[in-house]
């Protein structure tokens, strides 16, 4: 069953005509952004021999820039086939710790790049405060006489 158009839908129909000779898709076909991610990660290599023995060297690599990925290019590289297996394990292990809201992969892989963070201790406050050590029986006597007060 043949179903008329309205006015207002052929009019939309005739603007978004194209135009012969001219493209459709003038941008082209999208890029794979995993083999740009592949790329930029050891450009030296190629996919083939990503997924085979891969350096110490090139591990570290893999790991620092596995940081500074955007969330759609680690989803990116999780899903292909062409990921090693590596990168795919520590793609898949930064974005469960983000689903919960956890950051040890992250922590970790930080700590192996660029040294782990150190804490400095900070030097006591000197005060006109005295330190009073106080036992069980002795402290809940004092919260007995603190709460009476009022």
């Amino acid at each position: 069953m043949a179903r008329e158009l309205s006015d207002a839908q052929i009019a939309v129909l005739e603007k978004n005509k194209f135009e012969k000779g001219v493209s459709g898709n003038p941008k082209g076909r999208p890029k794979n952004r995993v083999t740009e991610l592949l790329d930029e990660l050891l450009p030296k290599k190629s996919v083939r021999e990503l997924q085979e023995d891969l350096t110490q060297s090139e591990i570290n690599t893999i790991e620092r820039k596995s940081l500074q990925f955007e969330i759609n290019d680690l989803k990116a590289l999780a899903k292909s086939e062409r990921t090693p297996a590596y990168l795919k394990a520590l793609v898949l292990a930064i974005m469960i710790d983000m689903k919960n809201g956890r950051t040890i992969t992250v922590d970790k892989l930080r700590d192996r790049q660029y040294g782990a963070v150190k804490q400095q201790a900070s030097e006591p406050t000197t005060t006109n405060q005295t330190l009073i050590i106080v036992s069980n029986e002795n402290a809940k006597n004092e919260v007995e006489k603190f709460l009476n007060k009022e």
